[in-house]
């Protein structure tokens, strides 16, 4: 095992060492540490991949499409490139590139194939741990986006109460002293907006 990987915080809690430490030595003897400087490509989109699954150590990286428009940043404790694992014939489809100094360790595609006839609880247990991630943050970024969308709805809603209080509030002035609208008409349509908006 690579020195780097021991007591390794990032691979460990991805490949849940905690939980299932027996499973987590067996993977993490198979592991490869890489080292990228700064703008060095960890692979490119044309690549027919055999250096398989990459997670971040330490630093950041970059996800560029082929086109080359900026995608996202992923960090430390991230993963990426596991298609490769899945489908080792294709192309990585996707540019990506250290941003700042990167040392991440990769599961080679070889060693999964392996794994897959020699362990295969193992090779499960990878699986596993990959969706379990993916799926927290993928609930992570709902809950971001539902937390945006709820506060600009928020802020339309303050916008157009503080619109139409203003203009009734007007009206009713105006009715008040023009018709005869009482005082009474005037504290029942406040309190009706203090309602509202503790709906």
């Amino acid at each position: 095992m690579d020195e780097l990987l021991v007591a390794c915080k990032p691979v460990e809690k991805l490949f849940r060492k905690k939980d299932k430490p027996e499973l987590y030595e067996k993977l993490a003897e198979k592991l490869e540490v890489y080292r990228f400087a700064d703008g060095e490509p960890v692979y490119e989109d044309t690549d027919v991949v055999d250096d398989g699954l990459y997670v971040i150590i330490a630093g950041k990286v970059d996800v560029i499409n082929r086109e080359g428009k900026f995608l996202y940043s992923l960090k430390e404790g991230d993963f990426f490139g596991a298609d490769a694992l899945f489908n080792p014939a294709d192309e990585r489809g996707e540019n990506v590139r250290a941003k700042g100094e990167l040392t991440a360790a990769a599961l080679p595609v070889e060693i999964f194939e392996a794994m897959k006839k020699v362990d295969p609880d193992l090779a499960v247990f990878v699986s596993q741990c990959l969706c379990a991630k993916y799926d927290k943050d993928f609930q992570a970024t709902e809950t971001k986006n539902a937390e945006k969308e709820r506060g600009a709805k928020g802020l339309l809603f303050a916008i157009l109460l503080l619109f139409f209080t203003s203009y009734y509030s007007n009206l009713l002035s105006v009715l008040a002293a023009d018709d005869g609208v009482g005082l009474g008409a005037v504290i029942i349509f406040y309190v009706g907006i203090v309602a509202l908006i503790g709906v």
